[in-house]
């Protein structure tokens, strides 16, 4: 797959005689220009509500800290919001990006349910048509940005197969038994970008529109629906072993016949099927999260503990 920071492009040229959805955006992290000082906001766009800023604001301090080293890979997240603003009408979604380095910068683009729901509702393909910084060239003012769903390059690359299977479709059945999916990382990469790209777009839509999602954090504690937590020692490759070694006993035949479908339509590398199983099968978002995924790890394969949250989510 293309990861977030490949995949961004120059925006979509409007097309003519057409109006495009727009989007509100904030730049939020540390002031460079400053010698000392915390996280705050450097920049938005004019029609950004204050309601809102301040919502973001705390999403971002809530997914706390970059490992020691730093973050060798950018972080995605996408989060409903609670907050309205006057110039976006109804739901709106917040899809957040943190640049690699130990002083991450937080690029957040707020978009309203039709729109975020022309993207799949996920974050991976907006990623595709936005051009997130990778540092504030000290300007406090933004534009508000025009993008077009139908310009968004593919959501993967190389496309789906036989390979995903075993790891996308036992993630999603792990997530509609649990309604939670905390997956163990050392560091963000680009096969667990991939994969939790796939992973979302695989989820039945009414999960996806609920979804609070986080690529990689150093939190445990925060209410995420699907996340990478930061874990020593602990690899990607390792994912698979982990989604297959799960108990499903309690999974029902509902459950397991939407498992069953999606991995057919990953062998295919049919994603467009994928998404019109989504749809067709739409369970209820799932209300009660336990804290974490039920997995029954080898002797050898245990993961060290993650760390906890200082910050919950607003």
């Amino acid at each position: 797959m293309t990861c977030p920071a490949a995949l961004a492009r120059g925006l979509a040229h409007p097309r003519r005689g057409m109006e495009m959805p727009f989007i509100e955006q904030i730049l939020y992290g540390h002031d460079h220009l400053a010698e000392a000082g915390g996280r705050q906001e450097l920049a938005h766009s004019a029609g950004m509500g204050t309601d809102a800023s301040a919502e973001i604001h705390g999403l971002c301090e809530a997914w706390g800290q970059a490992p020691e080293l730093g973050l060798q890979y950018p972080v995605l997240m996408s989060h409903p919001l609670q907050s309205t603003m006057p110039s976006m009408r109804g739901r709106l979604f917040a899809v957040i990006r943190a640049s690699a380095g130990d002083k991450p910068l937080f690029h957040a683009v707020v978009l309203t349910d039709a729109l975020y729901a022309s993207f799949g509702r996920n974050p991976y393909a907006v990623a595709g048509v936005v051009e997130f910084r990778e540092d504030w060239n000290g300007q406090r003012g933004m534009e508000r940005l025009e993008i077009d769903p139908e310009d968004r390059p593919p959501l993967v690359e190389p496309e789906p197969g036989q390979e995903d299977v075993g790891l996308v479709d036992e993630a999603v059945l792990a997530f509609l038994q649990d309604g939670k999916l905390q997956l163990p990382l050392e560091q963000g990469l680009r096969d667990s970008e991939r994969a939790l790209a796939l992973i979302i777009a695989s989820l039945p839509e009414a999960s996806r529109k609920e979804l609070r999602f986080a690529s990689f954090t150093t939190v445990k504690g925060n209410n995420y629906g699907i996340a990478a937590v930061e874990t020593e020692g602990a690899a990607f490759a390792a994912w698979r072993r982990l989604m297959m070694a799960r108990l499903d006993t309690g999974a029902t035949p509902q459950q397991k016949e939407y498992k069953e479908l999606i991995a057919g339509h990953l062998a295919h590398g049919d994603l467009n099927a994928v998404h019109r199983t989504s749809t067709r099968h739409n369970f209820a978002a799932p209300t009660t999260l336990r804290q974490d995924v039920a997995l029954r790890p080898g002797p050898s394969e245990a993961p060290a503990a993650a760390k906890t949250a200082a910050v919950p989510v607003p």
